[in-house]
C-alpha cells in the first residue's frame, strides 16, 4: 500500500484530469478489498467514500453521529490497509471547531485526500431519511469558519476541504444553495457537494446550470440513480459518490441466503451464489 505523503495528493491529481471521479463507499476491510480488485479492470472506481451512514450501520448504530472519531478511526486504519485510492472521508458536521483541528490533523497524517463536512446544524438527522426531517441548516458565516478552520489546521493544500450543502434536503430553494455555494468557496472550499434525496436529477442539475465557481462539483446521486456518470459530466459534476451500495448489495445478499436456508433445511440451492470460502481467504491479505 502507499505511503500517507504519496496516497494523499492523488484525488487532487484526478482533479485535474479529465473524465469523472468515480467513487464508491467502503465501511470495512473486505468491501475495500472488492473494490480495490477492480483496481486494473478497463473500468474501475478511482477513489473510495468512507461514510458514516455504512459505518454506523455495519455496527448496528443509527447514523446520528454515534460513533466517536477514534473508533471511526480504526475502520479507516483497516480500509487504507487494503487498498491504494484515495480517501474522501464523511465526517458529518465534523463537530466542534476543537475537534474538527485535530480531526483534520488525524486525517492527514493518515494519508486521507479530504474531508467533507455537511452544513447542517445540532443534533444529526441522516438526510435520506423518509420521516420529517426536524435538522437545522447552519448558518452560512457559522459553516464558513468551519471552513476556515479545516484549512487553517491542514499543513498541505493536497488535502481537500469539501462543503456540503443541504439546503435541497432541508426543503430549500436554488437561491440558497448558491449564495451558500459562492461564500463556501470564497472560505477556501476545494470542493462543493450538492446534495438531494429526490428521485430525479432536476434539482442539482438546476444548481449546476446557476453555478459560476470554479471550485469542481460533486453529487450523491443515492435516490436519482438513473442518472448517469456522463450526463453528470456534461453537466458540469466532477465527482460522483456511490455512497451507501456495497453495503446495501451485502444485506440484500444476507436476507437472500438467510431465507434459503431456513426454507431448505440446508444450503444447496444458495450454495452456487456464494463466494467459496478460499476466493474470501485469499481476498484480505
Amino acid at each position: 500500500m502507499l505511503l500517507p505523503e504519496s496516497r494523499r495528493p492523488l484525488l487532487k491529481k484526478l482533479i485535474n484530469s479529465s473524465g469523472i471521479i468515480r467513487t464508491i463507499e467502503a465501511h470495512n476491510a473486505i468491501s475495500a478489498s472488492v473494490v480495490e480488485s477492480f483496481h486494473q479492470s478497463e473500468r474501475s472506481f478511482n477513489a473510495i467514500w468512507i461514510s458514516s451512514l455504512t459505518e454506523t450501520t455495519s455496527r448496528g448504530y443509527s447514523d446520528n453521529e454515534y460513533l466517536n472519531m477514534p473508533s471511526r478511526m480504526q475502520t479507516l486504519t483497516e480500509v487504507m490497509s487494503q487498498t491504494s485510492l484515495p480517501i474522501i472521508f464523511d465526517a458529518d458536521s465534523g463537530s466542534f471547531n476543537e475537534h474538527l483541528v485535530r480531526t483534520v490533523t488525524q486525517l492527514e497524517n493518515q494519508g486521507v485526500s479530504a474531508i467533507v463536512l455537511e452544513d447542517k446544524d445540532g443534533f444529526k438527522v441522516n438526510s435520506l431519511t423518509e420521516n420529517d426531517n426536524p435538522q437545522r441548516q447552519i448558518s452560512i458565516e457559522a459553516f464558513c469558519e468551519k471552513i476556515k478552520t479545516v484549512c487553517k489546521a491542514r499543513r498541505s493544500h493536497d488535502f481537500l476541504m469539501v462543503a456540503r450543502i443541504e439546503t435541497y434536503t432541508l426543503g430549500g430553494k436554488t437561491a440558497d444553495a448558491i449564495k451558500r455555494a459562492q461564500a463556501y468557496a470564497k472560505a477556501g472550499a476545494d470542493i462543493i457537494m450538492i446534495h438531494s434525496k429526490e428521485n430525479t436529477p432536476d434539482q442539482v442539475k438546476d444548481f449546476a446550470q446557476n453555478y459560476h465557481e470554479k471550485v469542481p462539483l460533486m453529487i450523491v446521486p443515492s435516490t436519482y440513480y438513473k442518472y448517469s456518470e456522463d450526463e453528470a459530466l456534461k453537466d458540469g459534476f466532477k465527482i460522483v459518490i456511490y455512497a451507501n451500495h456495497l453495503l446495501r448489495a451485502a444485506h440484500k445478499a444476507m436476507i437472500k441466503c438467510a431465507k434459503s436456508i431456513l426454507e431448505d433445511g440446508n444450503a444447496e440451492n444458495i450454495h452456487s451464489e456464494l463466494s467459496s470460502v478460499r476466493d474470501m481467504l485469499n481476498l484480505v491479505k
